[in-house]
This record gives C-alpha cells, sequence and structure tokens, in this order.
C-alpha cells in the first residue's frame, strides 16, 4: 500500500533551509506551534544596564559566524529578542503550555 510521508515543521514559519516542506499549521492544524527553545535570564532585581548589555553581547556571540554555522548544522535558527519581547514570549509560553497541561488533567506525582 502506497503512502506519503511528510516532515512537517512545528514552527510558525518554514525553516529557511527547507522552505519547500511545509508547517504542521500550513498543513493539519491552522495556529500549531510547538518549538523547542533556549535563552539566557537573570535574577530578577538585576540592574536594566546589566540586563542590555548581556543581551547585547549575546546577540553579537550569537552572529559570529562559528556559531551560526553550529546552528545551522543542527537545523536551528537564533531569533535575538530584545529582554522585554523575550520576558513575553516566556509569559505567551508559559500560558499556552500550561493550559495544555490543565486541559490534560496531568498530575505531578
Amino acid at each position: 500500500m502506497p503512502w506519503e510521508t511528510r516532515i512537517l515543521i512545528e514552527s510558525p514559519e518554514r525553516h529557511p533551509s527547507a522552505k519547500d516542506i511545509p508547517t504542521v499549521a500550513e498543513t493539519v492544524l491552522p495556529g500549531y506551534v510547538a518549538i523547542a527553545w533556549n535563552g539566557f535570564v537573570a535574577p530578577k532585581g538585576t540592574p536594566t544596564d546589566i540586563v542590555a548589555r548581556l543581551n547585547a553581547e549575546t546577540i553579537r556571540a550569537m552572529a559570529a559566524p562559528e556559531i551560526t554555522a553550529k546552528f545551522a548544522a543542527l537545523s536551528a535558527v537564533s531569533r535575538p529578542l530584545s529582554p522585554e519581547a523575550f520576558r513575553s514570549f516566556i509569559k505567551d509560553e508559559t500560558s499556552k503550555w500550561g493550559e495544555v497541561v490543565r486541559i490534560s488533567g496531568a498530575k505531578i506525582d
């Protein structure tokens, strides 16, 4: 029996190295986004000038050719954000996945 195999990308946009591969949202579930992400955080109360400097230096480091090459080898994409945008992103992710856990009924033993 023949079947079709598709690699579905779970980010909201198509991956830069695979523009011909559709996202999950484009094919089967509009609005679907489930990405692995990471970032740096600082303790609450860290002075804003320190946070701004850490953010600027992190963005600079992430743009280095050897770093972007490593990310590309992993099919990963770096997306620099301001501290405010990252804070908002974390808040949105926490809300979204908290709702998923609530709806699923999952409990911690």
